[in-house]
């Protein structure tokens, strides 16, 4: 190896690993960052699944608290009747069924729940719809009545990322 005379110039060999050292930091953090822009959207249509089966679970699990009477097809299970008197509020009666229908495109389906309350006091029905869940596969949801208990198993299929429950009530 050559010592350097007085007008030549160069980098010593700890200033080049610091260099290297610098750029292989740069470029990981920059592949970081790339990796992490990709699993966002796969992230994304995740928690879209779990919203979509934690929220049908939700709603199953708070009528079917109340329910006193509860009425189920054969088979899938749907439409799911529940019916209760409310007596802390008027003796009002209560009617909410659940039904599975088609999505306006694909072969998913929509959870949606019909709410009819018939006051004791005659002075006329009230009815509300509510769109519970999307994207749901109708193959692999179910609901179940086994006497003292609702059995929904719930699935939820956002592009190619699935969840699914199974609830006790």
């Amino acid at each position: 190896m050559k010592l350097m005379q007085g007008s030549q110039r160069g980098l010593t060999l700890i200033e080049v690993m610091v260099g290297v050292l610098i750029m292989g930091l740069v470029g990981l953090a920059a592949a970081a960052a790339i990796i992490q822009v990709f699993n966002a959207g796969r992230n994304s249509t995740h928690m879209s699944a779990l919203r979509q089966v934690q929220t049908a679970g939700y709603w199953v699990s708070r009528d079917g608290l109340q329910a006193q009477d509860v009425s189920i097809t054969a088979g899938t299970g749907f439409p799911l009747t529940l019916t209760w008197i409310d007596w802390e509020d008027d003796g009002n009666s209560y009617e909410i069924q659940y039904t599975l229908e088609d999505m306006p495109s694909g072969g998913l389906k929509e959870l949606w729940r019909y709410e009819t309350i018939t006051p004791k006091v005659p002075d006329g029905e009230t009815s509300h719809t509510t769109l519970v869940a999307q994207y749901i596969d109708a193959s692999a949801t179910s609901c179940q009545w086994d006497g003292s208990q609702i059995i929904f198993k719930v699935t939820a299929t956002v592009e190619q990322q699935t969840e699914s429950r199974t609830y006790e009530i």
